[in-house]
């Protein structure tokens, strides 16, 4: 519609109200816009059996998918917007995925003796995304498949205790690296740290000060300048960033930094109920996490391409996408340099970016006599230890992405194993409410007064640091808040 929603003619709710499928401005140009549709065929099968009189049971479930995801070039020129013919209609459609992923959960859950239990569950995960991630090298990325895995064992004391312990291990292929933007390293006019960002503008200053780059033809790259794994990515660039524009979602969306990832975690919840209408819980958990496979494809195109950013031609060329003539491949390459070494240094190592530890102690009491008969009153305090919020420098002697002038073989990058913590996260929250039954107890009415952070701590907490430890950026913490509810239910 010339307003700028997408609608049809009969698209309306039960009420007869008009639906629209998306909205924009329609005084905006639309740039690049690139419709994709999918279509999915499914088959699951769930089954759960019991043994010796309930003591043990079995739960197995599996689905599989046939899907089909297609994109068309882009509808820049399109002029009515007419949805239906775009989904229907006889546009260039071509398949970029043929999938049959399957998604597999087996479960056992085990009673030998009254009070013991036992459990353990894997699951299997294929996932097939609209969105298509691309390498650098053109081909589709494989994206979120993996696997998990439970196990847990609880004791129980009558209904005054119970303790239960559980671990759990998540293995994944193919997920969005949390190193994609590295933010212990600095910037240079918000290129440095940010991987695609920045080999896409360094690669496109290059592409648009060639001798050969023709103005009239910008999309078209200079062929010496192609290289024989990477051209693909390349010419995306050549022709999104057509104009030496920032890279926006078609880049740094579609190439963007994936990595294998392994997590572990432990966890022990102790219940106790002294009375039957007093509760009290307390949980300690432990969760470790890493990365293996980081931009893989993205460090080997930053070295195959460094001999020519930072050749002479080009090395004090000025980046278009700054709009700062001062800003040049030179000052870029010098803070990136830090970066990629420290994703370099950071495969297969924990990471120190994540809240290690938490704990999490609950009470609550119930009152069901006398004038406070249906009132409850409780508390809340969480912990979560401190994570990193910089890292001290270390020479290396191995930096493999060597820059004449600017990064030497020997260079002080930042340690990835040796962070500055920050302070732990706390808080201590506070509740009551009351709750009875309305209209001949047809409707039960609760209300609940949360007040967060009842103490008021109006502490900064730091969330980056210099290498040397001084703070750098703080937060405050969220003020004391009174939140109020009323549930009603039938």
């Amino acid at each position: 519609n010339v307003d700028g929603r997408i609608t049809q003619p009969g698209w309306v709710d039960a009420s007869g109200k008009q639906v629209y499928l998306a909205s924009w401005d329609p005084s905006v140009t639309i740039n690049n816009f690139r419709p994709a549709r999918s279509s999915v065929d499914s088959l699951a099968f769930v089954t759960q059996s019991y043994f010796l009189n309930q003591r043990i049971a079995v739960s197995y479930g599996r689905r599989r998918d046939d899907v089909q995801i297609e994109q068309t070039p882009s509808l820049a020129g399109e002029v009515d917007w007419n949805f239906d013919r775009l989904v229907r209609g006889d546009l260039p459609w071509t398949t970029v995925k043929s999938e049959t992923p399957r998604n597999d959960i087996k479960s056992i859950v085990m009673h030998p003796i009254s009070w013991i239990s036992l459990s353990y569950a894997q699951s299997s995960t294929q996932q097939v995304r609209a969105e298509v991630r691309r390498n650098l090298d053109g081909s589709v990325a494989k994206l979120g498949s993996g696997i998990g895995k439970d196990y847990g064992i609880t004791l129980r004391w009558k209904n005054l205790l119970s303790l239960r312990v559980s671990k759990y291990e998540n293995s994944a292929v193919g997920a969005i690296s949390s190193l994609r933007n590295a933010s212990p390293t600095p910037t240079v006019s918000s290129l440095g740290n940010q991987i695609i960002a920045t080999i896409a503008a360094l690669e496109r200053t290059v592409q648009m000060t060639s001798p050969n780059f023709d103005p009239n033809d910008p999309t078209r790259v200079d062929p010496a300048l192609l290289s024989t794994k990477y051209a693909p990515f390349q010419q995306a660039v050549a022709t999104i960033l057509r104009t030496g524009n920032a890279a926006g979602g078609s880049i740094n969306s579609v190439y963007d930094v994936l990595s294998d990832t392994v997590a572990e975690g432990y966890e022990v919840t102790i219940i106790g109920n002294p009375t039957p209408n007093w509760r009290i819980s307390v949980t300690g958990s432990k969760n470790t996490a890493s990365e293996a496979n980081i931009g893989v494809q993205h460090l080997d195109f930053i070295k195959e391409r460094l001999p020519v950013w930072g050749s002479a031609q080009f090395i004090d060329q000025p980046i278009p996408q700054t709009g700062q003539a001062g800003t040049k491949i030179r000052a870029v390459l010098e803070v990136a340099a830090l970066n990629w070494n420290y994703v370099r240094m950071s495969e297969g190592i924990l990471s120190n970016n994540q809240r290690t530890y938490r704990a999490t102690a609950t009470t609550r009491y119930a009152f069901n006599r006398g004038r406070l008969k249906g009132s409850f009153v409780g508390a809340n305090y969480l912990w979560r230890s401190p994570a990193a919020v910089a890292y001290r420098r270390i020479a290396i002697t191995d930096n493999p992405f060597v820059i004449p002038g600017v990064a030497a073989r020997s260079i002080e990058v930042y340690d990835p194993t040796d962070p500055i913590r920050g302070g732990a996260l706390t808080s201590f929250d506070v509740f009551l409410g009351y709750q009875r039954r309305l209209f001949k107890d047809k409707v039960q009415w609760r209300t609940q007064l949360n007040i967060r952070n009842v103490l008021n701590r109006d502490d900064l907490l730091v969330q980056r640091a210099l290498s040397t430890g001084q703070g750098a950026i703080f937060t405050p913490q969220e003020p004391r808040s009174f939140i109020l509810t009323n549930t009603f239910s039938f």
